[in-house]
């Protein structure tokens, strides 16, 4: 018997097959169905999908045979994959000075005619082969080996196909686990927000309220700049609280505990109530205020401090890039389309928003990239929040600008369909028009 000697990049192919993960592994229909047609077609008894190991042959997949594997040195495939250009046919392995001893001749399984086909795979390893087994001496026609040869770059093409997905399997696991971390990052920075929020708005409103109680106990004995100064103080005060608040929103969105609580309230009133509480500030920053809405606009299922903090958003954010001497105009009205909406508006006739930072500006943290922009604070928050707040009323906000001549920020929301009030812990980013 002449046992076949390794090929010459043993090493690299033995670590190839390894790679596939596929050695010991229980029977696979994809693999069992090609043995099936290989024998069919061969008219054999037996077929194998065989894999050459370093010291036996396993076999993935097999008909005929009650064995799982046998010792390399006795592996017809053995010396097939020594010329993977082609297939290995031995008509009548008695007559085979390789074979003619062979204990798989002069026993069980009494092989005596072979042909096995290669598996090559891609980078050119060849790991085994689809073969047939028969115990009589025989020929194969050309088209049968043909099939065979088919049938074993299926068998390839199954093997990488399994590959891949143990691949993704792992890329998947591994996404999982960066996921948890990931997680536990944004839950500590949640913590974050929330505590830094907290210790900050506590000493802020203590230090606006000394601040009006001073001022109003020497308004009588300061002078006009001294007033604007106190003035100045507890604008900041203010518009660092309204920071605070955001960073609170948004650490509650976050993790799924910013609540709604949820009413049938009039689309009027709830405009009313957005542009009331901003009219005089609107107005000491040297800006015309315009409002318009619809009469007798329907009612809306919403949260309405909600919905005005976002009015309030939207308009502060007017009058901080609408220059002096400028025009902010409030809307509400009727929108048209499939289902039955409220759009409220906020336009201003200021610098307006550059078309590519459009898409951008209801991002979180986002800030324009400019001086101007910059030296005029806040944290990028506000329009982030109030998209958020909007999504969670099932409606959509948009902006449409001009740089030097203004924007215009709409958002849309649905009308109430008999809603009892209900308070509801709404899901991050929850339903879009």
């Amino acid at each position: 018997m002449n046992e076949a000697p390794p090929p010459g990049n043993e090493a690299a192919r033995l670590a190839a097959l390894r790679s596939y993960e596929i050695l010991d592994t229980p029977p696979e229909e994809a693999f069992d169905d090609l043995t099936k047609v290989a024998a069919q077609v061969c008219g054999t008894p037996i077929a194998l999908v065989s894999l050459i190991d370093a010291d036996r042959q396993w076999f993935k997949s097999r008909v005929g045979l009650a064995v799982s594997e046998t010792p390399r040195k006795y592996a017809f495939c053995s010396h097939a994959i020594l010329q993977p250009g082609k297939p290995l046919v031995v008509e009548d392995a008695k007559l085979d000075p390789r074979f003619h001893d062979n204990p798989l001749v002069t026993g069980d399984p009494n092989v005596i005619f072979y042909a096995g086909a290669p598996l090559v795979m891609p980078d050119g390893m060849p790991l085994g082969t689809l073969c047939v087994i028969g115990n009589e001496p025989r020929t194969i026609d050309d088209e049968s080996l043909e099939t065979l040869k088919s049938l074993a770059r299926a068998a390839v093409r199954q093997l990488e196909l399994r590959k891949t997905c143990l691949d993704l399997q792992a890329v998947s696991q591994n996404l999982a686990v960066a996921n948890k971390i990931l997680e536990k990052r944004n839950d500590e920075i949640r913590r974050f927000y929330q505590t830094l929020s907290h210790e900050l708005k506590t000493p802020l409103t203590v230090v606006r309220e000394c601040m009006s109680l001073a001022f109003d106990g020497i308004l009588g004995m300061i002078n006009a700049e001294q007033r604007e100064l106190f003035k100045t103080g507890v604008e900041n005060c203010d518009r660092l609280t309204r920071s605070v608040n955001d960073l609170l929103d948004l650490a509650r969105i976050e993790s799924c505990k910013f609540k709604l609580v949820t009413r049938s309230v009039s689309a009027n009133e709830v405009h009313e109530s957005g542009v009331a509480g901003l009219n005089t500030i609107v107005k000491r920053a040297g800006l015309h205020f315009v409002t318009n809405a619809e009469e007798n606009l329907p009612a809306l299922s919403a949260d309405k401090d909600r919905i005005v903090q976002v009015m309030h958003n939207l308009i502060r954010n007017a009058i901080k890039f609408t220059p002096e001497g400028g025009t902010i105009t409030v809307g509400a009205c009727r929108a048209s389309g499939d289902r039955e909406l409220v759009e409220f508006s906020v336009s201003d006739t200021g610098r307006g928003i550059p078309e590519s930072e459009c898409e951008r500006v209801f991002d979180r943290l986002y800030q324009c990239e400019d001086d101007d922009c910059s030296s005029m604070g806040g944290l990028g928050l506000g329009l982030h929040v109030s998209r958020e707040i909007v999504r969670m009323h099932g409606g959509e906000i948009t902006v449409e600008s001009v740089e030097g001549e203004g924007s215009t920020f709409r958002f849309v929301l649905p009308v109430a369909q008999s809603v009892k009030p209900t308070t509801e812990m709404n899901e991050f980013s929850k339903g879009a028009v």
